[in-house]
């Protein structure tokens, strides 16, 4: 479970802090190639940084409008799954203390 957490901090990280990073210089390098026809192409890693920026941001601002955190919260919390898992993690509990 620990190594589940830190794969996902590491994701989250990598999206918040190195992504706009990389961004940047992709920019800047496809900005030099637009206007200068002799300089390299730009290399697929900066197309992928690109592509997955443009993907992050199109969804946040295709979702954000269609997105209710009170209604999704009720929603996860009323479920019959949610109340029997919280029922065994309770159970679970009272058994392991001493």
């Amino acid at each position: 479970m620990a190594f589940g957490f830190v794969l996902c901090f590491d994701s989250f990280l990598y999206t918040f802090t190195i992504l706009p990073i990389r961004l940047v210089l992709a920019f800047g390098k496809l900005l030099v190639n637009l206007f200068s026809p002799s300089a390299p192409p730009l290399p697929p890693s900066q197309k992928a940084d690109i592509i997955r920026a443009l993907l992050l941001v199109i969804s946040i601002v295709l979702l954000s409008p269609l997105t209710d955190g009170s209604k999704i919260y009720h929603s996860i919390r009323g479920q019959d799954t949610i109340k029997l898992y919280v029922i065994f993690n309770a159970l679970e509990v009272s058994y392991s203390t001493p």
